[in-house]
């Protein structure tokens, strides 16, 4: 199986056996049969979702629709490493985006909420999470790409997607992105700030072992281009816009990014983001020690330092 997108050519050798490309049943297994190139992966989340509460897609869209009669809903999509945090951070900074630092997705934080307000499908978990996140008659919602496609395809979000608004959180240089991915795993930081309490990433001694790390880079090297790509494939094939926050625009030029996104999110929304100017303590994640596993791993695999955005 060949992807020729992005201008790489990705080979898997054994599709039936790859990490990312795993055959399924069920309503996503039903998905990937009718449109393979839509629905390239099985869905890690829906493995997860149907082992805490049920998804009943009969009914999920006509609930759903009432429940965002009054609602606009602003998705933050996402893969990891994108800077996602950096701007679900700006929108609560903007007071605007109640609950939006919240990946409700996440099935620790559906069982937290489960627990707690008893909910008894996904369509209620959904229209509870709006519930709490709504402000001004619009819900901020940061959701990854296999939840976007699999609740969508379940129903959940019929006749919402083309009245709501999209903020692609993405990293040009993939690379780059794959081998923070990899430190934030080894290290469990998966948010850096400035503070003194907040530990350092793992330095290249402590973090590069050999050929082993060579895989692991390599493999998550693979998913953000190939997630990346089902994203933006997801969005034009829905006829959807969406404002682009590269993770590079936003480290290069925080104020200039900040004010764009404020912007798109006044114009997208017609709520007010406020006057008031966006400082982030942020390390940068492209440290030398991060500089010296890319150019080692190039050196490596014999790749071109920069893939072309997808």
């Amino acid at each position: 199986m060949r992807l020729e997108a992005v201008g790489v050519d990705f080979t898997f050798e054994n599709p039936e056996r790859e990490v990312f490309y795993t055959p399924t049943d069920g309503t996503l297994g039903q998905a990937i049969r009718k449109n393979p190139e839509l629905f390239l992966f099985e869905s890690l989340l829906k493995r997860s979702i149907d082992g805490v509460i049920p998804v009943r897609s009969e009914v999920g869209s006509r609930f759903m629709a009432r429940v965002l009669e009054n609602t606009k809903l602003v998705f933050i999509l996402f893969t990891n490493r994108s800077g996602s945090n950096v701007i679900t951070d700006m929108l609560s900074h903007m007071g605007i985006g109640g609950g939006v630092t919240h990946e409700p997705f996440l099935v620790d934080v559906m069982k937290d909420q489960i627990e707690k307000h008893g909910y008894t499908s996904i369509e209620h978990y959904l229209a509870g999470r709006i519930e709490a996140y709504r402000k001004n008659g619009t819900a901020f919602f940061k959701i990854g790409w296999d939840a976007l496609f699999y609740l969508s395809h379940a129903g959940l979000f019929d006749g919402a997607l083309q009245n709501s608004s999209f903020i692609w959180a993405r990293r040009r240089d993939k690379l780059a992105q794959a081998i923070s991915y990899i430190r934030a795993l080894k290290s469990g930081i998966f948010f850096e700030d400035s503070s003194a309490s907040q530990p350092s990433p793992l330095s290249f001694k402590a973090f590069w072992g050999g050929d082993q790390t060579v895989r692991e880079i390599a493999q998550a090297h693979q998913f953000m281009h190939v997630a990346d790509m089902r994203l933006g494939y997801f969005l034009e094939m829905q006829g959807l816009s969406y404002f682009e926050a590269f993770y590079e625009d936003m480290t290069r030029d925080m104020p200039a990014f900040y004010e764009a996104l404020r912007s798109y999110v006044e114009a997208s929304t017609g709520v007010d983001g406020g006057s008031a100017p966006f400082v982030a303590k942020l390390r940068k994640h492209e440290s030398r020690d991060s500089q010296q596993i890319k150019q080692l791993y190039l050196d490596l695999v014999r790749l071109p330092d920069r893939l072309p955005v997808t």
